[in-house]
Formats: structure tokens, C-alpha cells, sequence
């Protein structure tokens, strides 16, 4: 998936997949074909907290 520019290789963990990465990022694939925000650079929310926002916003049909 790094190689076709469909996901983004984990370098705080492995780096098995930055050499596709870059590939895919030279080649201007997927991913690489824009602009995005990474989303490794912005905070997380846990998962609790965001359950309660969704489950209080009201429902529209």
C-alpha cells in the first residue's frame, strides 16, 4: 500500500515501508498526488471522548 501512495509508512515504529513511501512520494502517488494534512502530526483524541461527542449530536434523517 506505501508503494502505490495508499498509506504511510510508521517511522516511530517500523521503518520497513519508508523506502516505498518515498518511491510513491517521487512518483507523486496517491497520497503524494495532493496536498493533506498528516495526520500523525495532530493530536488524538481518545476514543472515549470522542464516542460521547458523536453520541450527543443529534440524529437527522
Amino acid at each position: 500500500m506505501a508503494e502505490k501512495g495508499l498509506a504511510m509508512a510508521e517511522r516511530n515504529r517500523r521503518a520497513a515501508y519508508v523506502g516505498a513511501e518515498t518511491v510513491a512520494w517521487g512518483k507523486r502517488l496517491g497520497l503524494w498526488a495532493g496536498s493533506f494534512e498528516d495526520p500523525t502530526e495532530r493530536p488524538r483524541t481518545s476514543y472515549l471522548k470522542a464516542s460521547t461527542v458523536a453520541d450527543a449530536q443529534p440524529e437527522t434523517h
